[in-house]
């Protein structure tokens, strides 16, 4: 028997211990998938981004535009209260009173319960609501612009983000090259010059060049890490290396400064933002002439009471119904009305002279903006021009040192003529890119053109 208990044990024991061991392995292989998830979860922008994934990003990211939208929100809630407000209002109320009475003879207590319920509803208010909805509408339609705006400059800035890291990589990929090509012209002018068939002139010259090389790399470097760490800022995560490059000078620009002005005053948020601004400034004025007329309200109550009397011995029940119309009319005020009148007139003034330093204002940065999107545009074909020559004579200098009528120097001269003049091509380009989104910022439709373009 004995025996048996100890096999038992045993047997208990040592299942327990397979328990624990299948627990264990459960729970390493939920730890390893865990951190398989939490490994591509932080590791998810490591590799290749696309340009329209990454500021749809940074506009999640953006704690600018978190505000903006709960402000909008928050007037949307507005318009609902002021419907909850003007709609029926049911009263309920409750009331339990003792009194007791004490003379030479005598004492006596009555006691009174009171059950109330009224319905209160504004039938008319001459156009208080209109004013006051339409006021809120104005207003909820000014922080929309807002929002627009705030959309527009936070594109603007990511792209002027992703292009300074995509043009960052392009240049110092082009300026190793560019070192490479140097350092071999270097060893080729110490070969020489050992063989006689060269000068220390040569020699320290190939060490000038490679040495101005290698100080615009280590610029292209600092360049590169001051780039990712504003990509960082904006976007919420470190940059990969691979990301997407994006033709910003291809996105569609309105075709002369005319058309440009005239997109303006029609999507530009800061206009629309000073137009509506008025509106509601206009708004607000009816909304004080509204507040002194009258107004027709109806109440109805049904009441319940039941009285007792210790004296009497009784209790009596009492129920009853009412039904009122009220009409209040604002008799006297003072110079309420007139001043408050006169500070809203005053606010509508200072609303249209906003507009139009905001209409000034905008059309100086487009024309501006078009300048400058001209002249880069000009100075990339001239560039252009300039890479075409050199690949020709690049091209050239291989075909003749095949025939032994250019040494490898002269080839290794046209090959770094022709990264030094792609290297002014991508700072071209990158200006015209930048010319490219203040100009469509400006106008306002930079949201616009990025989701339009392919």
């Amino acid at each position: 028997m004995e025996k048996f208990f100890q096999k038992a044990e045993y047997k208990i024991v040592f299942k327990s211990h397979i328990e624990s061991m299948l627990l264990y392995i459960r729970l390493a292989i939920l730890a390893w998938f865990s951190s398989i998830s939490l490994f591509s979860a932080t590791n998810s922008h490591a590799g290749d981004v696309a340009f329209k994934d990454a500021i749809e990003m940074a506009l999640d990211y953006s704690p600018e535009l978190q505000v903006l939208n709960e402000r909008l929100t928050r007037n949307d809630l507005e318009l609902d209260l002021l419907d909850i407000q003007n709609d029926f209002r049911f009263l309920l109320t409750t009331q339990t009173s003792t009194r007791t009475g004490l003379d030479l003879t005598r004492s006596s207590q009555s006691n009174s319960i009171f059950f109330g319920l009224g319905i209160d509803k504004i039938i008319y208010d001459f156009g208080r609501l209109k004013s006051q909805k339409r006021t809120v509408e104005l207003n909820t339609k000014a922080q929309e612009q807002l929002l627009i705006q705030g959309r527009n400059s936070k594109i603007s800035e990511a792209s002027r983000a992703y292009l300074e890291v995509t043009f960052a990589n392009e240049a110092l990929l082009v300026r190793k090259s560019s070192r490479d090509i140097l350092s071999k012209q270097l060893r080729g002018a110490e070969l020489r010059f050992e063989i006689g068939d060269g000068t220390k002139t040569d020699v320290a010259l190939a060490k000038s060049r490679l040495a101005s090389t290698e100080a615009g790399l280590l610029l292209d470097e600092k360049r590169l890490k001051i780039a990712e760490l504003n990509f960082e800022i904006v976007f919420g995560f470190s940059p990969s290396r691979h990301l997407h490059q994006f033709e910003f000078s291809e996105l569609k620009v309105p075709k002369t400064v005319e058309k440009c002005l005239e997109q303006t005053a029609l999507y530009n948020p800061s206009i629309q933002f000073s137009n509506l601004v008025y509106d509601t400034k206009i708004s607000q004025i009816s909304e004080v002439n509204n507040t002194f007329k009258p107004t027709l309200s109806m109440r109805s109550d049904l009441s319940y009471r039941i009285n007792s009397d210790s004296l009497l011995d009784n209790f009596s029940p009492n129920d009853s119904l009412g039904l009122s119309l009220t009409f209040s009319v604002p008799i006297l005020n003072g110079r309420e009305k007139s001043v408050s009148k006169k500070i809203k007139l005053s606010e509508a003034n200072i609303a249209t002279f906003e507009i139009r330093r905001q209409l000034l204002e905008t059309e100086r940065a487009v024309k501006r903006a078009w300048i400058t999107y001209s002249l880069a545009k000009q100075k990339v074909d001239l560039l252009n021009i300039r890479v075409g020559a050199a690949e020709l004579a690049f091209e050239g200098a291989m075909k003749e040192l095949e025939l032994g009528l250019r040494t490898q120097v002269d080839t290794l001269n046209a090959e770094q003529e022709l990264l030094e003049s792609k290297l002014s091509v991508i700072e071209a380009d990158k200006e015209i890119s930048t010319a490219v989104l203040d100009l469509l910022e400006a106008i306002g439709i930079i949201e616009k053109v990025i989701w339009a373009s392919n």
